[in-house]
């Protein structure tokens, strides 16, 4: 933040409002550079939760006020924390294996009123490959099939599943929250983006498909 996505998306924009004395939630807080970005907005007390322990290390060394309390668990685990004014997350939610689970406990953590804001790839995004001077889909925009990517990002390997528009608002609906709106932000700025279209975060493809989805929420 105040980015919610590769290419600037949003940056001119302020989705969070005044969020001055509220209680935020951070889901997928990673190194915790934007913890300290709500603190510097006035949040009277700011949770980040991530699963890595590396993370949140990092998240740990850069913000040592009081008012950050830094939680190791996994977004589908229910966390024991006071009740909250607003959830923010940004590209860290899509990685679920359990959105019903996920968005029951985001639920539960808010105050009545409360607001959840939270930044995704766009399911486009992910499909459209260049071929022939065209951008095309590889496959099926509905094809939700979850599929193991291994040593992803030097990792062991991580499960993806591209989940379509309609499934994420289906997820958050059936949780009880209302959607209030629904970003899918052209790119401010494709400055440091590869010429190559073929490349997946190409300056082209950016032009051309909506690399971000963003739902803003709200529990009744």
């Amino acid at each position: 933040m105040p980015t919610w996505g590769p290419f600037d998306v949003c940056k001119d924009r302020d989705l969070l409002g005044d969020i001055s004395d509220q209680t935020v939630l951070e889901v997928g807080c990673g190194s915790g550079h934007s913890l300290a970005y709500l603190v510097n907005k006035g949040v009277q007390k700011a949770y980040g939760l991530d699963f890595s322990t590396t993370q949140l290390g990092f998240a740990a060394e850069l913000n040592r006020e009081a008012r950050v309390r830094l939680i190791q668990s996994s977004m589908e685990q229910s966390i024991q924390i006071e009740p909250v004014d607003l959830i923010v997350s940004v590209y860290a939610m899509g990685w679920t294996r359990d959105p019903q689970a996920l968005f029951r406990n985001l639920f539960s953590y808010l105050k009545p009123g409360g607001g959840l804001i939270w930044s995704w790839g766009h399911p486009l995004f992910d499909k459209a490959q260049y071929e022939g001077g065209h951008f095309v889909l590889r496959e099926s925009y509905f094809d939700e099939t979850p599929r193991f990517s291994p040593s992803w990002g030097g990792s062991n390997g991580v499960y993806m599943q591209n989940r379509t528009i309609a499934t994420w608002f289906r997820y958050q609906t059936e949780a009880g929250f209302l959607v209030r709106d629904l970003l899918e932000p052209s790119p401010l700025s494709t400055d440091d983006a590869p010429d190559d279209p073929t490349r997946y975060y190409s300056a082209a493809k950016a032009n051309h498909v909506p690399g971000t989805i963003i739902f803003v929420c709200e529990k009744p």
